[in-house]
């Protein structure tokens, strides 16, 4: 699976003196990357007219069509991103990852209100250190706070009028949510999640698209572990799984992950987070009720409900390597008895069909 965002993705020279103004007066340079031993940001120069807000990944887009890169020193974000005007709301999609996330980012760039960018990755190479202990940063939480502020000003340079900033995050990013709420305090905040069953079905297809086999050898079952908790400690999965084995099904490793994330977010909002949760399963079923909630909850007007609801037409992922025509192994209906018994065991959240209090019914 690919990595974060990284200053080693680009072979550079050493270059020729540039003006960082070009940031603020050219609209086809983003905000690719931290890159935080030189302390400084790269931002890529992508074609003429490319929508970042039409792309699946920001990411993968600014990285296959970027044409020229540009470092910026931090001493320098402050300055540029002042000139850039703020959004008249930001908001933050978390999520527990294959649960429409994408396609709600879709949704949202609907509305010309709105621009919304799925997965910009500056945001995760901020908050990689905690995804990595290879890398560990001294950073106070303040400056921890200003480079979340500094990245979503920088980010938000819709090509039209828009005026609500909606950045869909990386799974990973959930566990680190609370920055985002003390970075931006009036912002927006949006869970989705899916039932454990379908959402473990879901996950166990997109590990065979990206070259995983279905059985984990203990090596490779740590990392499918580390991606979908953000590093967290692996001696989580002891209730669930035989840790010992030398290999395991690969969904009896995904499926902890379910109510791990589920009790992120509860701590979550008991401390605050001012969350709306949002079910894809109900997402998909009740469409126009969901999306007039939705909308609601971001303040937008939900007399454009029915033009929300064309980004259902299509594959959010179309044309990337998870795109749903892509054809894989489903889960079987008795490992899906096998992941029903092993969510039993959980004390909180053996339900595969748990529907996750918000601030609207906490």
């Amino acid at each position: 699976m690919r990595g974060f965002s990284s200053p080693e993705h680009f072979v550079l020279d050493e270059g020729v003196a540039a003006d960082p103004q070009m940031v603020v007066e050219n609209r086809n340079w983003s905000l690719y990357t931290f890159d935080h031993a030189k302390e400084r940001a790269l931002f890529v120069e992508l074609p003429e007219g490319t929508d970042l807000s039409q792309a699946a990944f920001a990411y993968l887009d600014q990285h296959q069509l970027a044409q020229r890169v540009l470092s910026v020193p931090f001493s320098e974000l402050d300055s540029l991103a002042a000139q850039i005007p703020e959004a008249k709301t930001n908001v933050f999609i978390f999520s527990i990852g294959r649960c429409g996330s994408t396609l709600v980012s879709n949704i949202l760039n609907q509305l010309d209100e709105v621009y919304c960018l799925s997965e910009p990755d500056a945001y995760s190479r901020l908050l990689k250190e905690n995804f990595d202990a290879r890398l560990r940063l001294n950073y106070t939480p303040e400056q921890v706070k200003n480079l979340i502020r500094v990245a979503t000003r920088l980010l938000f340079r819709p090509p039209d009028l828009a005026t609500t900033y909606a950045v869909k995050f990386r799974s990973q990013s959930l566990f680190q949510a609370d920055l985002f709420q003390a970075a931006f305090p009036d912002a927006k905040f949006i869970f989705l999640y899916r039932d454990a069953i379908s959402w473990s079905n879901s996950v166990f297809q997109m590990t065979q698209k990206y070259g995983q086999s279905t059985v984990l050898t203990g090596d490779v079952r740590t990392q499918i572990w580390s991606i979908l908790t953000a590093s967290s400690d692996a001696a989580y999965l002891k209730p669930y799984v035989d840790v010992t084995a030398e290999k395991i099904p690969s969904e009896q490793t995904i499926l902890p992950a379910w109510p791990f994330s589920m009790e992120e977010y509860s701590q979550q909002l008991a401390r605050g987070v001012p969350y709306y949760a949002l079910r894809y399963n109900e997402l998909n079923s009740d469409r126009a009720a969901s999306l007039t909630a939705l909308l609601k909850h971001c303040g937008l007007p939900t007399a454009k409900v029915a033009t929300a609801l064309e980004a259902f037409e299509r594959d959010s992922q179309a044309g990337t390597h998870i795109a749903k025509a892509i054809e894989v192994e489903r889960l079987n209906e008795t490992q899906k008895s096998t992941l029903r018994d092993i969510l039993g065991r959980h004390p909180k959240f053996a339900d595969p069909d748990t529907i996750l209090p918000d601030i609207y019914s906490s």
